[in-house]
Order: C-alpha cells, then sequence, then structure tokens
C-alpha cells in the first residue's frame, strides 16, 4: 500500500520523490495480474505491488504528464 501526494511516493517503509527517481521498471505477476514496480534512483531502488491501474498512475506521476502505456499485452517484454 503507498499513497502519492505532491510527488511523493509513501508507503508503510519508505519515502521517496518522484524528482529523484532516473527511470522505473515493472513485471507483471501472472498469478495475481499486479505488478512489480522499481523505482530506480542512484544505486538504490525502492519497489512497490500495484494494480494496472495505480501503474499508470505511478508511470504519469513521474513523467509529470499523462503517458499511454501499453502494458500486459502480449507484444511487450511483459511475461
Amino acid at each position: 500500500m503507498h499513497t502519492i501526494k505532491n510527488r511523493f511516493v509513501h508507503g508503510p517503509s519508505f519515502i521517496i520523490h518522484m524528482d529523484s527517481v532516473d527511470f522505473m521498471t515493472w513485471r507483471m505477476n501472472e498469478d495475481s495480474g499486479e505488478y512489480w514496480v522499481k523505482f530506480h534512483f542512484g544505486t538504490k531502488e525502492v519497489r512497490v505491488r500495484v494494480t494496472p491501474n495505480e501503474l499508470k498512475e505511478l508511470v504519469a506521476v513521474w513523467a509529470n504528464k499523462d503517458i499511454d502505456i501499453k502494458i500486459g499485452e502480449k507484444n511487450d517484454m511483459d511475461y
């Protein structure tokens, strides 16, 4: 569980500002349909588990604009 406010992502054991994130990666858990997201910054990373809609929201907040990402399609690397 996490919350997003003023470009901060806050979870039970972390808080990061999206401006400090260099890039994001994600992988779908086929059993649950959820995504494991990694926020990469410097030599560190933070992982969160999210729904597809939450993933889209996180990408939009990180990019500071809406991006039409295609997730879960068979032609993508989500397998």
